[in-house]
């Protein structure tokens, strides 16, 4: 199963980073941004811990949404996690 079927994206569907993919999508009427992170499953827990660390301590943290009853979802081994889409503006980088 590819990461399309599994989340039921359209196959023309781009990444919005040139870099790794990352795609926006609704999911249940919320639109939320997919996106593939680490390889390794046993550092994910502690990814969360530290989300979680961050917004209990006041500072903000984009925290991942559940999907399917999982934080984390494994495609093709690989993992993907699911966040809430927040809307901001592209960087405009300046070098000088």
């Amino acid at each position: 199963m590819t990461v399309f079927e599994y989340f039921e994206l359209s196959n023309s569907t781009t990444s919005i980073y040139k870099y790794a993919p990352v795609y926006t999508h609704t999911i249940e009427g919320q639109k939320v941004v997919i996106k593939k992170t680490k390889p390794q499953t046993e550092r994910l827990e502690s990814l969360f811990l530290w989300q979680n660390h961050l917004n209990s301590s006041g500072i903000g943290s984009v925290q991942p949404i559940e999907f399917k009853n999982s934080m984390y979802h494994v495609i093709n081994k690989e993992n993907w996690i699911v966040y809430p889409f927040i809307k901001g503006e592209k960087i405009q980088w300046i070098y000088e």
